[in-house]
């Protein structure tokens, strides 16, 4: 594989923004396998965590919304696609996400909510992961500023199967701020072990599944 060809690959998870902050942040090397996107991929989570000795991960920004935006739609996207028991070569054709037109990036708790208002000691919970999501662009213009219990009954079926947004599944009238740190939590913990665990094994297969399935599809010739 070429360098052009994982710049292919690359595009085809991720929308022309990403790349353009992950070239800015982390540089533009040559990528000439899969292991290598995977580095590429390691090195640009790396810029926004920090790892701990007791094999958890630590966000460097606290505002997810603000200026990391980007690295925000990277997390949730390679979320949805890496930590998933579908078939990533469906799932990217499924999805998308590399239309930067088709998806946002929303809040789960409204800015603007009438009830359970973030105040002076909780604000920046609003912003941070806990309380983003990915939506498509026409799901979040009728659900934005709605509660989260009538946000959880707008939502699509398809968009409820992502990861990310196993949490309009649950059967609760308020997402509270309690429930922001809990999910920031359970992200964080799949972040770990997409990323980080055992060199980021889970992010490799993946990748190698991705590889493989275009292999058989005769769209790319891997170097492995």
């Amino acid at each position: 594989m070429n360098s052009c060809i994982s710049q292919e690959i690359l595009a085809e998870m991720f929308d022309g923004a990403i790349l353009s902050d992950m070239c800015k942040k982390v540089g533009c090397p040559s990528l000439n396998s899969s292991d290598d996107i995977a580095d590429y991929l390691i090195s640009y989570v790396l810029r926004h965590y920090d790892t701990t000795v007791d094999g958890e991960v630590k966000p460097k920004i606290s505002n997810f919304y603000g200026k990391h935006k980007k690295f925000t739609r990277f997390i949730l996207i390679s979320l949805s696609l890496f930590y998933s028991t579908d078939n990533i070569i469906e799932s990217i054709n499924k999805y998308r996400f590399s239309d930067l037109l088709k998806w946002e990036v929303e809040h789960i708790v409204p800015q603007s909510q009438k009830y359970n208002k973030f105040n002076s000691k909780n604000s920046k919970l609003k912003n941070q992961l806990g309380n983003l999501t990915i939506l498509t662009k026409d799901t979040n213009v009728n659900i934005s500023n709605k509660s989260f219990f009538k946000k959880c009954n707008k939502i699509e079926e398809f968009e409820k199967e992502l990861r990310v947004n196993e949490v309009f599944c649950y059967q609760k009238v308020n997402f509270s701020k309690e429930d922001i740190r809990s999910r920031e939590v359970s992200l964080n913990e799949y972040i770990y072990k997409i990323f980080i665990k055992d060199n980021g094994e889970m992010l490799r297969q993946k990748l190698k599944e991705y590889s493989d399935g275009l292999q058989k599809l005769g769209d790319y010739s891997f170097v492995q």
